[in-house]
């Protein structure tokens, strides 16, 4: 899921993408899977300014040496399982610095220009409970209260991993499903606290399907995925998209 934005009255903003590796694959066992995503990230590194990479499931001196550094051309930053590559031109002229915002589930790439504070924060919130969703975004948004001032600008991307809208599931089953007000509602308090909105985001970006054995599976296909920014109307010059990770080399050796 990725967000690319420009803007002609003010500074050039980065591009910036967030990939979920599910893992660095480092056991000898999967080298083929290491060697396709190795390849993913080259290739995501030469078109945007900034490529996030979540659910690497090792410490960043570990990533480090079996994995990032192998990326050639940028300047790695590492905190709380996210590892952050920057091209090294872009972090030489803004010295960017990584901060952990929520243990293991959100990090926020920071620096100035001029007056201006900017930070892109990167997440995964946490994929089995609702009651730890919404407590992340509870220490999320009082992170940005604390931090970020009424002209600042702000862009998020990666997995909520929760619905927002019964618009974006669908799903097999013929039981009802409605989205959490709970979950919505610390959604938005955070939003509303960074000052920014989610990029529509036109397709699906997870989805499984299982078999049972017979001529019919079950399907459910979800938006998890997102990207966003304080800034996404065409009226400010801006363009955003997201979009799964369709356009990477080997898109089927991680999760999304």
């Amino acid at each position: 899921m990725m967000i690319d934005a420009v803007d002609a009255q003010a500074p050039p903003l980065p591009s910036f993408a967030a990939y979920n590796i599910r893992f660095l694959s480092l056991s000898n066992s999967q080298r083929d899977q290491w060697t396709r995503k190795l390849a993913n990230v080259k290739h995501l590194v030469k078109q945007y300014t900034m490529t996030a990479l979540l659910e690497t499931h090792v410490d960043g001196a570990k990533a480090d040496l079996f994995f990032c550094r192998h990326v050639e051309g940028v300047s790695n930053y590492y905190a709380s399982g996210f590892a952050v590559l920057v091209q090294q031109e872009w972090a030489s002229l803004h010295r960017p610095e990584l901060h952990v915002v929520v243990p293991g589930a959100m990090v926020a790439m920071t620096w100035a220009v001029e007056d201006t504070k900017n930070f892109i924060f990167f997440m995964r919130l946490d994929a089995h409970s609702e009651a730890t969703r919404c407590q992340q975004l509870v220490q999320a948004t009082r992170w940005g209260k604390d931090r970020i001032g009424e002209g600042d600008w702000v862009g998020f991307a990666g997995d909520r991993n929760f619905v927002y809208s019964a618009e974006e599931r669908q799903s097999s089953s013929r039981r009802a499903w409605r989205p959490s007000e709970r979950m919505n509602r610390e959604w938005n308090g955070w939003l509303q606290t960074i000052g920014a909105q989610v990029v529509p985001q036109a397709e699906f970006t997870w989805g499984r399907v299982l078999s049972n054995g017979s001529d019919t599976a079950s399907w459910t296909y979800e938006v998890l995925d997102v990207v966003g920014s304080s800034i996404v109307s065409s009226e400010h010059g801006m363009q955003a998209f997201a979009r799964r990770a369709d356009d990477v080399l080997h898109p089927r050796v991680s999760d999304h």
